[in-house]
Order: structure tokens, then C-alpha cells, then sequence
């Protein structure tokens, strides 16, 4: 999808070939070889870029959801791996890795790293440095997945439609973004290998509930802590109310997402303060989110929480 009002921003990056990833196209184009010209249309279609991968778990969970039951217990195994996957995205991807919200041991940055990569969202070096350029260029013609002017085409493109500029999954190799992460060699290969990583977490609920570990442990929750997260980009950015009004930055305070995005909604008090941990600026602006980062700090697993 293009969306003709947003240039991308991309800075001049060197690709370097991942093995894994080359041993998976390969493989992608043997089995497409063999299917037959249309077939294997539909198959680049639904391998080609993120945003394709996005649709793909869409209709994946549609299906699994129409035809196996919903009990109270596949319920519970969504919700709870759902908030896990999610506070894993916020805390670590977000509010360590993008804004160093908070300081932290170097074995315990490695566990966030991998935390992240639960979520199957590129990465953590990915998430920052995308993260960075957009609060460098928030709302502007290079922020990458502004939803500005507002249009339902520009939700669309903001909440996921941005996934499929070519590539975008490749801005974290441009050291000037995370100079101060690439120095990690352990982040640089949670990074190379995020999609090995998130097995960690997939091959244990497969291991122990099978099918059902694989849809209500991982591909359900999966689904539901992207989309709440991509509202971070979309409705953020374009409802709410602000404290402090910003000509060229449009992000708003959402106060009916409470539930969806658990203190991430308060986006204007987010990109006012970027690097504070607690999103809250009144009473009754709530963040739980940051209630966990603050009981880790608690349990001495961070320090020098900003809030």
C-alpha cells in the first residue's frame, strides 16, 4: 500500500543478508516453484513484507476462532498471554529500549531484549530506532507512520499500513539512531535472530497444550498485543485532548483506550515528557504499565526510574 502524503524517512542504510532469513526465502521459493503460477502469487502475497505478515495473522486468527470452541479456560490463556506479551512491548521495547526510561543491569537489559521479541514486532533495536525517528519527526512528511491529515486511508496506513515501505525492517541498522545499543553484541544478535527468539516463548505452549497452546497461548495474544500497540500510531495521533498544544505534533491523551493500551494512551503526555516512565499528569490518569516498571525497581531488577 503507498500512501501518497507521507515520504519515507529512511536514512541511507547498508543490508546485510541475515542466514536464517536467506534459508527461509530459499525455502519459500522452492515451495512456490512447485505450486503453480497463481498459487505461488498468493503465497509471495502473504510472505512478501510486514504488513503482509500482519494480515496473514488476521486471517489465521479469524480462522482458528471460527472453528475452535472459546471456553472459559482458552480465554484465560488469551488474556494472560496478551497482557504478558503486551507489558513486555511497553516496558522493554518502549520505555527502555526507545527512551531509557529507567537504568538496569546488563543481564537484566538481555532478558528485556528477549521480553520484546516475544511480541514478534522486529526487535528491540528495530523498535528504537524507528521509535527515535518518529519522535525526532513526529507528525512531519518523513515520520514514518503518521496518520496526519486524518483519513480513514491514513488510519489504515498509520496502524499498519506503514509496515510495507521497503525497508522499513531495516532502520536499526543505522547506527546513528542506537549508536548507544549497537555496542552490545547480545542485542545485536537478540536482533538478528528475533523471530528464533520469539520461539522461546511459542514452543513451550505447543510443547504442553498443542494446537490450543499454539492459537490461545500465542497467535490470539500475539494479534490482539500488536493491535493495541499499533494504536499507539493511529488513534493516538489523532483523537484526544493535550495539556500543551504542539503545532506539528499531534498526539493526543485517550482517555477511552485506558483498557486497550493500559497507560500508553496518554500519548501527548508521553511525547511532552518522552523520557519519563509514568505517563500520568493528574490523578486520574492511570498508568499501569508503570506500576510493574516501578515494582521492579521495588525488587532491585532497575534503577533511576524517571518519572
Amino acid at each position: 500500500m503507498q500512501q501518497p502524503s507521507h515520504e519515507h524517512g529512511l536514512p541511507a542504510i547498508a543490508l546485510s543478508p541475515v542466514p536464517v532469513a536467506d534459508t527461509v526465502d530459499r525455502t519459500f521459493q522452492a515451495l512456490s516453484g512447485g505450486l503453480g503460477k497463481h498459487a505461488a502469487k498468493l503465497l509471495n502475497f502473504f510472505i512478501g513484507d510486514a504488513e503482509r505478515w500482519e494480515i496473514t495473522f488476521l486471517i489465521a486468527g479469524a480462522i482458528a476462532v471460527s472453528v475452535m470452541d472459546i471456553t472459559p479456560q482458552r480465554i484465560t490463556m488469551w488474556g494472560g498471554s496478551h497482557l504478558f506479551i503486551y507489558i513486555g512491548m511497553s516496558i522493554a521495547l518502549h520505555r527502555y529500549f526507545s527512551h531509557k526510561s529507567f537504568k538496569t543491569s546488563r543481564i537484566f537489559q538481555a532478558l528485556l531484549a528477549v521480553w520484546g521479541s516475544f511480541s514478534l514486532q522486529g526487535g528491540a533495536l528495530f523498535w528504537a530506532a524507528l521509535h527515535r525517528h518518529h519522535h525526532t519527526h513526529c507528525d512531519e512528511n518523513v515520520d514514518l507512520h503518521s496518520p496526519q491529515p486524518v483519513t480513514l486511508r491514513s488510519f489504515y496506513w498509520s496502524h499498519m499500513g506503514w509496515l510495507s515501505q521497503p525497508r522499513i525492517m531495516n532502520i536499526w541498522e543505522d547506527s546513528r539512531l542506537i549508536d548507544d545499543l549497537l555496542k552490545y553484541k547480545e542485542l545485536y544478535l537478540i536482533q538478528k535472530y528475533d523471530r528464533l527468539v520469539c520461539a522461546l516463548y511459542v514452543i513451550p505452549w505447543v510443547a504442553f497444550a498443542g494446537l490450543e497452546g499454539y492459537v490461545f497461548g500465542w497467535l490470539l495474544p500475539r494479534i490482539t498485543a500488536y493491535h493495541c500497540t499499533a494504536l499507539v500510531n493511529s488513534i493516538d495521533h489523532m483523537f484526544g485532548y493535550t495539556w500543551k498544544n504542539d503545532a506539528q505534533c499531534k498526539a493526543g491523551n485517550v482517555w477511552w483506550s485506558l483498557p486497550l493500551q493500559l497507560g500508553e494512551n496518554w500519548h501527548a503526555n508521553h511525547h511532552h515528557h518522552p523520557g519519563r516512565s509514568n505517563r500520568q499528569q493528574t490523578w486520574w490518569e492511570i498508568d499501569p504499565i508503570h506500576w510493574v516498571v516501578a515494582a521492579f525497581a521495588k525488587c532491585g531488577l532497575v534503577r533511576d526510574v524517571k518519572t
